[in-house]
């Protein structure tokens, strides 16, 4: 159909910094097949030029997910990401996109924002049936989960547990999964 397609059966995406997608950006309907493998560690922050910000960072530290594409992960684990904006590990953003969770895990990723782990945006799905979302922070809404209220959102099977919404000065809500 001469869409784009990434497969990840092993290896380490690790260290990488972007404004967002740190560690993986796809996009135009292009699709993801995760079986194994480990995305960890990857950062989104502002960019600077000569100490002027020319780009707010805008989430997904380890995979962005946007305009028509879709991913399914059935193993590997994504974890210990670090996001400034929305979405700690993975943004699912745009319509008609769409992230099937059927194993694999998500553990220890973090936001400044909603979504520790996931953040599901308007007309977009997500599915879960199997997998780990587990020990993921967010320091607003959705510790584990933050959907918006045109998202499609299915769970099936797995465990989402000990994620954490915290915000320090407002009442944070939805420590496993926030919709709003």
């Amino acid at each position: 159909d001469g869409k784009v397609a990434l497969n990840i059966y092993g290896g380490t995406i690790s260290g990488n910094t972007a404004s967002k997608g740190a560690g993986i950006y796809v996009r135009n309907g292009a699709h993801i097949e995760m079986t194994g493998g480990v995305i960890t560690k990857n950062k989104t922050n502002n960019t600077f030029v000569d100490d002027k910000q020319i780009e707010k960072a805008s989430g997904a530290a380890a995979i962005s997910l946007t305009n028509q594409s879709t991913m399914t992960m059935s193993g590997g684990e994504i974890s210990y990401n670090e996001a400034q904006g929305a979405g700690g590990a993975m943004l699912v953003e745009s319509k008609n996109t769409k992230f099937v969770l059927k194993g694999g895990k998500f553990i220890g990723n973090t936001t400044t924002s909603d979504g520790g782990a996931i953040y599901i945006s308007t007309n977009t799905e997500f599915e879960m049936t199997g997998g780990t979302i587990s020990g993921n922070q967010a320091k607003k809404n959705g510790g584990g989960i933050y959907f918006l209220d045109t998202a499609s959102l299915t769970i099936n099977g797995g465990e989402i547990s000990n994620n954490k919404a915290d915000h320090a000065t407002a009442k944070a809500q939805g420590g496993a999964v926030f919709g709003g």
